[in-house]
């Protein structure tokens, strides 16, 4: 006969705990709850359950054990040990423990641990724990719930997150009239407008709709209505239930059957009302949570995206994207950070790499506009006679340190939002070394070829003998003005005398034009000697220096060029009467066999005093005189009419016939 394996007595009987449940976990959904939530309608008896479930039975083993079997014993004891979680005892523990621990949770957090398992959820669904709900509701400024509606129920009316009609997630929207929380095809199934009433439920009387509270907000609309009435359909069908009593009464010519049935419209009647007035009351609440919380996940966000270490002004930009999103009410978690971290970051991305593009023109702006203003002040503080020794401000802007300062790269935070007066001075003082030493190589670049065409001379006798060296600018259409008495070269462009001059030199007009080329200066041999014979004709040291270059422009000496034939102009037969700078002009333009040696004839006196009377001085008619006593010409180009003219208007004194050349007003040809 066969028998089984507990007849046989191989198994043992099974043992069966005095107090079992199952676990009913639900997936993790981030910051949402699963489960529908009907069943939180009523609180619970303390009754205990009789009925335990058995315990799992375990595979048939023999009494001696494998290798095998011992082998998967031991992996599926190691597999249980890590199901088994930290609080798994927490159901178990005492009821006053319990409590206390409940008491630090939300109302969200005991919806939560009431779906873990059956006896969590039997105990806070037991009526000893409705202290519990009402503390942590009052904790939670919460307003009372409806009286027909437990703390539970009304719990999870308010934070729920699923449809209670047909369980989908992510629904947050409660209609406090209907009392209802429900997804929009819901809405759209069972929403009945007042206008279709007698279509959608041609049996019924139409009276149940003012004894049923409305909604207004429909299924298909996109807003608020306050001009129509929007019914739940059950409500429909359970007040026409309540009716039929109170019908059939009627109908069976009952005396006094119509008084129960006024007497219980009028209740109802005065229901809706107050339900309509209460829903109003918790729609302001309503809003006023959503707006707090949302505040309050919001600044979580921001507070973890700086702790990341994001720039305040772009996650200052992201909480507008953060106020446009749906769901924006919930309780940020770790788990829902993680999940929008990266797109979040991606978004900061852009607006870092957007706001640095702006912050970088700005401060290139700024920076520009600063340069100007800067070398101005530092300009002014110096007296305008020194103002030819500075360099332009286009060529100031063209220094390596100011054109990186003001090309700062993206991103790049040098520190220096100003030039102090210091650096400036520096900046000056450095450019003007490097074209010092930029024309110092020109002439001992002539020098060593020099050396090599000639073994007769040495060339440091040459320079010697040509303290004040001559420069010759090759660009064409240079703006630096020539007196010379002939139309200028087309090849050719004025001379420069003194190496001071040649370092302030710029080819340049006038206004700041960045697109002429700036020219190449060049050593002029045939230049100093035509200026060395000058000096020797007037009776100047030649190596008094760079002084002596004032001293021949305070002079103003006229000369005429021996080598030269006389010319007939304007029926007149003579030689042309020049300057000094235009006798260096003269000599080196005509590098004939006539002019191979220079040779002038210095005029006297009184043919000086007569020929300057007759002549017009280019000069006046040049935008380059200064003030000598204010900053009038500090910015902008003056001629000497407008120069006297303002002279006159603030500086002219009683019985002085004008200003003084030299000292009051003066000619600067490096402007």
């Amino acid at each position: 006969m066969v028998q089984t394996r507990r007849q046989s007595g191989k198994l043992p009987p099974p043992r069966y705990p005095a107090a079992a449940a199952t676990s009913e976990s639900g997936e993790e959904d981030g910051d949402d709850e699963d489960g529908v939530s009907s069943e939180l309608t009523e609180l619970e008896n303390n009754v205990e359950a009789k009925d335990v479930l058995p315990a799992r039975k375990r595979a048939k083993t023999n009494g001696t054990p494998t290798s095998t079997s011992t082998s998967v014993t031991t992996a599926a004891t190691a597999v249980r040990k890590k199901r088994v979680g930290g609080l798994s005892m927490l159901p178990h523990a005492p009821l006053d423990i319990l409590f206390e621990i409940f008491g630090h949770l939300t109302l969200k957090d005991l919806l939560s641990l009431s779906r873990t398992n059956k006896l969590l959820r039997k105990t806070l669904l037991s009526r000893s724990s409705l202290g519990v709900w009402k503390n942590t509701r009052l904790v939670a400024e919460v307003p009372d719930g409806p009286e027909e509606m437990s703390e539970p129920a009304w719990a999870e009316l308010l934070f729920g997150t699923t449809c209670q009609n047909c369980g989908e997630k992510c629904v947050t929207t409660v209609d406090f009239a209907i009392r209802r929380r429900c997804c929009s095809d819901c809405r759209k199934e069972h929403i009945v407008c007042a206008g279709l009433f007698e279509r959608k439920f041609p049996n019924l009387n139409p009276v149940i709709m003012k004894l049923i509270p409305f909604a207004s907000i429909g299924g298909w609309a996109q807003g608020y209505s306050p001009s129509s009435r929007f019914f739940w359909d059950a409500d429909v069908y359970t007040m026409s239930r309540q009716l039929i009593p109170y019908r059939n009464t009627v109908h069976m010519i009952t005396p006094g059957a119509e008084a129960p049935l006024d007497t219980f419209k009028e209740d109802r009647k005065a229901e809706v009302i107050r339900v309509i007035e209460q829903a109003g009351k918790y729609e302001v609440w309503a809003e006023a949570w959503a707006s707090e919380a949302g505040k309050k996940r919001i600044s979580d966000i921001v507070a973890r995206l700086l702790a990341l270490g994001w720039h305040q002004r772009d996650v200052d930009r992201i909480q507008f994207d953060l106020q446009r999103e749906p769901n924006n009410n919930k309780e940020l978690t770790d788990r829902g950070f993680a999940m929008m971290k990266s797109r979040l970051e991606t978004t900061l991305a852009t607006y870092k790499s957007k706001r640095i593009e702006r912050e970088t023109i700005a401060l290139r702006g700024a920076r520009t506009t600063m340069v100007p203003s800067t070398y101005y002040d530092f300009k002014g503080s110096l007296p305008p006679k020194s103002w030819a020794l500075l360099p332009r401000l286009l060529d100031f802007q063209s220094v390596e340190a100011v054109r990186v300062w003001l090309e700062v790269e993206d991103g790049v935070e040098d520190g220096k939002d100003v030039l102090e007066r210091e650096e400036v001075e520096r900046l000056c003082g450095g450019w003007k070394e490097e074209r010092r030493a930029g024309i110092e190589a020109l002439i001992q670049e002539d020098c060593e070829s020099l050396r090599t065409a000639s073994t007769d001379s040495e060339p440091s006798q040459i320079i010697t003998d040509r303290v004040i060296p001559v420069f010759v600018c090759s660009s064409r259409g240079c703006t630096n003005d020539s007196e010379s008495p002939n139309p200028p070269s087309e090849t050719r462009s004025s001379t420069l005398v003194g190496i001071e001059s040649a370092v302030v030199h710029s080819c340049r007009g006038r206004v700041d034009d960045r697109d002429v080329e700036p020219g190449e200066l060049k050593f002029c041999r045939r230049g100093g000697e035509g200026f060395a014979s000058v000096l020797k004709v007037v009776g100047l040291d030649i190596k008094a220096g760079e002084h002596v270059v004032e001293e021949m422009d305070r002079v103003d000496a006229r000369f005429v060029c021996e080598r030269c034939a006389p010319v007939e102009q304007y029926g007149v037969l003579g030689k042309f009467i020049m300057t000094w700078r235009q006798c260096v002009d003269h000599y080196i333009e005509y590098d004939d066999v006539c002019h191979g040696t220079p040779s002038w004839q210095l005029l006297d006196m009184k043919q000086r005093t007569r020929v300057v009377d007759q002549q017009r001085d280019p000069a006046r008619k040049a935008h380059r005189w200064l003030c000598g006593l204010c900053q009038f010409s500090l910015k902008q180009d003056t001629t000497h009419r407008a120069i006297r003219r303002h002279y006159r208007q603030l500086h002219a004194l009683e019985n002085v016939p004008g200003p003084i050349k030299g000292k009051d007003i003066f000619y600067n040809p490096s402007l």
